[in-house]
């Protein structure tokens, strides 16, 4: 059986609570422990069996997280990714259109929607599959 990680979605309105409610132990080794968001209504409740910390208690409610979805809004990217790697999270799911920067010690994905979805649809036109 292969080692566990865990990780952390940081932002949940829209695609954050899309992925607290998706199981991710179903078919992988990595589990969703915590979620942390700046949203009062959302603080002290669950989505999807995971607790909703405030992310000003991101510091000190990490732990040992080692990945972090970050779904938060652009002008919160920054802040928040500087405050993940001083936590220690070592790679960081990034969704938001921002190019966070981060020490050599940190990977970072980037996921574009946009991008991703333009990409289909090219290879739809250019590459039919009948």
């Amino acid at each position: 059986q292969q080692e566990l990680t865990e990780g952390a979605v940081i932002g949940s309105v829209n695609l954050g609570t899309a992925f607290l409610n998706y199981n991710f132990t179903k078919n992988n080794n990595i589990q969703i422990k915590m979620a942390l968001d700046s949203d009062e209504n959302k603080i002290g409740k669950e989505i999807g069996g995971v607790p909703i910390f405030g992310v000003n208690e991101l510091e000190e409610k990490l732990g040992d997280i080692q990945v972090a979805i970050l779904t938060v809004p652009v002008s919160e990217a920054d802040a928040i990714t500087e405050k993940l790697v001083n936590a220690g999270v070592k790679g960081i799911l990034n969704f938001t259109p921002v190019r966070i920067t981060v020490p050599d010690d940190v990977r970072v994905h980037h996921i574009d929607l946009t991008v991703e979805l333009q990409a289909l649809v090219y290879f739809l036109k250019h590459y039919p599959l009948d």
